[in-house]
């Protein structure tokens, strides 16, 4: 029979074992929430240190806009995990690749939709965020520059 001391060595072994396989599986599913919000403050980091205050202020509404659709596409990807996890705990590895290149494809599409749209409709999408007339210049070059960023 195990000793107190040796049960807690072996329960520490463990906990510290499945630690790192939950933070193996945790920060890459991190990125996902995280990449659009890093991606607007690198892009305000650059705007504000390189160009003017009116180009910083054309951020805002466009931010809006990217993280609408950023999030808004967020079931996706938990859906993808779910169905995939579920066919490869199953050792279904069919279904799972199904449920992989279904959700491909879902993205892809609408992401390539949402890109159309934002790129030749610019002023359009800004409108809905109450952009000023002072700044749509700059906010639909940004814009449209972003918006091919969408299906990727």
């Amino acid at each position: 029979e195990m000793q107190q001391g040796e049960r807690e060595v072996v329960v520490k072994k463990w906990r510290r074992r499945e630690l790192g396989r939950i933070v193996k599986l945790a920060l890459p599913a991190l990125s996902i929430p995280l990449a659009d919000p890093i991606m607007s403050l690198v892009d305000s980091v650059c705007i504000g240190r390189y160009s003017t205050t009116l180009d910083l202020a054309a951020l805002g509404p466009n931010l809006v806009i990217f993280n609408f659709v950023s999030f808004s596409f967020a079931f996706l990807a938990i859906t993808t995990t779910i169905r995939a996890s579920r066919a490869l705990a199953a050792r279904d590895t069919r279904e799972a690749g199904r449920a992989i290149s279904t959700s491909t494809m879902i993205a892809f599409t609408a992401g390539t939709f949402f890109a159309l749209i934002l790129f030749f409709f610019p002023g359009a999408a800004l409108a809905t965020t109450g952009a000023l007339p002072e700044i749509l210049a700059s906010a639909e070059s940004y814009c449209r520059v972003r918006a091919l960023a969408i299906p990727a």
